[in-house]
């Protein structure tokens, strides 16, 4: 039980351990751990929520053209 991590970063993906929030306003916890950033799915690992799917995009206060790319995401996701 406890936060399942999904993602594995090479490289330090971000400097900080701030959480990440998705577009539905989920929190996903981040750490970093000799050079590799770990990002921890939003909800804690219980009976309930047995198994982490879907998908992920990552945008940050750098990214160009946001509209676009989150509508392009929906359009691979929904084929």
């Amino acid at each position: 039980y406890g936060r399942r991590t999904i993602m594995y970063i090479k490289d330090r993906f971000t400097q900080s351990n701030t959480d990440i929030k998705d577009l539905h306003g989920n929190l996903y916890h981040v750490r970093n751990e000799n050079g590799i950033t770990l990002i921890s799915e939003p909800d804690i690992h219980t009976d309930r929520n047995s198994c982490a799917y879907g998908s992920y995009l990552i945008i940050d206060e750098h990214t160009q053209h946001i509209e676009e790319i989150v509508e392009e995401a929906y359009e691979e996701i929904s084929e």
